[in-house]
């Protein structure tokens, strides 16, 4: 009997085991949201959309813990009119740090802290004739994604997918010479009294050497 319930262990951490200690692994990522507000006395949608593309490299500190560095692309789209919007286009890096748990099979709850940082072009669409306006943007972000999880194919390979359902997250975002807006976001579904969101998640692909 105990030979038995040692070798079922010993696969359930054959299954899971993607990266030990000393090891790098590198993955890529896409991620997207998309929000929807209907104003039924206007019969109008606002709507807001929020896309990333990253890559990263991480080093194992331990079987269960990793850091790493990252590049990412972001673009974001606010509507604040029918037809017009607010948008950001930024490149950001990245510090970021895995933890890893084996959950049952080949997944593995993944959670991710990082800090980050990004500059780019911030764009109010203005109605015509008007022309659209042009400024400097930055921001940084320091944040927490708990849903975000890992199924691993084989010694070297893995799925990562990620909710946004309960991201908790402090921003700081500044428009050049205009105005600087500080944000601490905790969602959880659409739970009244919190930020509420709509679709979101992430789906990317991992590699160890």
């Amino acid at each position: 009997m105990k030979k038995v319930l040692l070798t079922v262990v010993l696969a359930l951490v054959a299954t899971t085991t993607f990266a030990q200690k000393g090891a790098i692994w590198f993955d890529g990522n896409i991620a997207f949201t998309n929000q929807t507000v209907n104003n039924e006395i206007t019969d109008t949608k606002l709507g807001s959309t929020d896309f990333d593309i990253n890559v990263s490299g991480n080093y194992m500190l331990a079987d269960q813990w990793s850091l790493g560095l990252g590049l990412g692309y972001n673009m974001q789209s606010a509507d604040y009119a029918v037809d017009l919007a607010n948008k950001t286009n930024m490149f950001t890096v990245a510090l970021q740090g895995y933890y890893f748990q084996p959950l049952c099979g080949k997944l593995v709850w993944a959670p991710r802290a990082f800090f980050s940082y990004g500059m780019g072009t911030y764009t109010t669409e203005m109605a015509a004739p008007l022309s659209d306006i042009d400024q400097d943007f930055s921001a940084i972000t320091l944040g927490v994604e708990p849903l975000s999880f890992k199924y691993v194919c084989g010694q070297h390979c893995a799925f990562t997918f990620a909710f946004n359902f309960a991201d908790i997250y402090f921003m700081s975002e500044s428009v050049k010479d205009v105005s600087t807006t500080n944000t601490f976001h905790c969602q959880l579904g659409n739970v009244a009294g919190l930020t509420t969101g709509g679709l979101g998640f992430k789906l990317g692909f991992a590699y160890t050497l």
